[in-house]
């Protein structure tokens, strides 16, 4: 099932300005090119349970000497039941969607890994007179990608255990008719478990307005200005490290999700981090985070999805974080039972390190390539059956984090 937050701001009128903020700052996720600029989701409810077995290769996500630090056996296989809501519902002015996991992963080999998956993402939007308002929330909390935790010398536990607890909140509100004001604001902790990693726990604020531009044949065309404050509470014990940054945006974004054939939803802006962050002027720059999906046929679809953006450092005991990602997927029907996708994505990540923090081996830069695919079978309306493989390959400037790993996984889904 796709657990994607279907909470369309836009199709109410609000210019989907939280997104600028969890779409620039708080994550480096790729903006969605699906969906609608106007108009009001049709009423869905979907609740699977799901399970999945994964083979991985390199579970460590390392060389070898790297998973022996972090006192893990490299392969592994993965056991994962989960439920899964995603639900859209239209009360008359107003939206609200729900989209939640709940999911446990076992491990084989490796049973220290064994832990809880949860996600839950809620919002809700509706007109109040000339104006729509749209609130937002989500939760989640796992276990660590092994790929973005550190190795802490002589410590294999705490080099391998970490769960982390991410939520946030915000919201939007924008009035008028054709050019409309809009104000937004996203607030979002990250928490980490190990207390080696509790000094790179951070707070971010966002917020900012703009204008918007609306037009039925055009889109939505937003200019906006837009502030974004890190706060790392647990480094006031650290004289001199950074306790935390302020950058500024300015920029545009575009939301023209019109027809079937041709979509696309994306911001460009300029990010200055202010002096006393310590990071020069090397986090300085245009940024962005776009995605564009193009039909092919009666049966193809193309999504291209780029990204480039600052983020705080919440599994490293670092400064900040610039990472760019490019993605690329291809989704064909073969008939009305049987679906496929074949995928690739590239990301690139330079970290700017503190060196009055505790020495861990730590990254400068890396460079994670994936390739994959996968299949979809459905048997009557309520079964669902999924085939994927993957391939994934680093080069870190520290050979301890290059590796390459391959993924398998075989999934069976029954919807209730």
């Amino acid at each position: 099932m796709k657990t994607k937050l279907k909470m369309q701001a836009a199709c109410l009128g609000v210019v989907a300005a939280t997104v600028m903020a969890s779409g620039t700052q708080a994550q480096a996720q790729e903006a969605s090119a699906a969906g609608s600029t106007f108009g009001t989701p049709t009423r869905e409810v979907n609740i699977e349970l799901a399970g999945e077995a994964t083979y991985d290769s390199n579970i460590a996500r390392s060389n070898a000497a790297g998973a022996a630090a972090r006192g893990l056996e490299r392969e592994d296989v993965r056991f994962s039941p989960s439920i899964e809501a995603d639900l859209t519902l239209p009360t008359g002015p107003a939206v609200v969607t729900l989209a939640a996991t709940v999911a446990y992963d076992f491990h084989a080999r490796n049973s220290q890994l064994d832990r809880e998956r949860l996600n839950l993402q809620a919002g809700a939007a509706s007109k109040f007179a000339m104006c729509d308002v749209g609130v937002q929330g989500g939760y989640s909390r796992r276990q660590n990608d092994l790929g973005d935790l550190s190795i802490i010398p002589g410590d294999p536990e705490g080099s391998a255990v970490n769960v982390q607890d991410v939520a946030r909140i915000g919201g939007s509100v924008s009035c008028g008719s054709i050019i409309r004001p809009t104000a937004y604001i996203d607030y979002r902790t990250t928490r980490n478990s190990a207390d080696q990693r509790k000094i790179s726990d951070v707070n971010l604020l966002t917020y900012g307005g703009g204008v918007s531009y609306r037009s039925p044949a055009f889109g939505i065309l937003t200019a906006f200005v837009g502030r974004t404050e890190f706060d790392y509470p647990d480094r006031r014990a650290f004289a001199g490290a950074l306790q935390g940054f302020d950058l500024m945006m300015y920029g545009l974004r575009l939301d023209r999700r019109l027809g079937t054939q041709l979509q696309f939803n994306g911001q460009i802006y300029y990010v200055n981090v202010n002096a006393a962050s310590g990071l020069g002027d090397s986090f300085d720059g245009l940024n962005w985070d776009a995605a564009a999906s193009l039909r092919l046929g009666a049966n193809a679809q193309l999504t291209v999805s780029a990204a480039k953006i600052v983020d705080a450092s919440s599994a490293f005991n670092l400064r900040a974080a610039k990472v760019s990602t490019y993605g690329a997927t291809l989704d064909y029907v073969f008939s009305p039972l049987l679906r496929g996708s074949l995928y690739a994505t590239r990301r690139e990540r330079d970290f700017a390190t503190d060196p009055l923090l505790p020495v861990l081996i730590l990254l400068n830069d890396d460079r994670t390539t994936e390739v994959g695919a996968r299949l979809d079978y459905t048997i009557g309306r309520r079964i669902g059956l999924n085939l994927a493989a993957g391939y994934q390959d680093r080069d870190a400037d520290v050979a301890v984090y290059d590796y390459s790993a391959f993924r398998a996984t075989v999934g069976v889904s029954l919807r209730l």
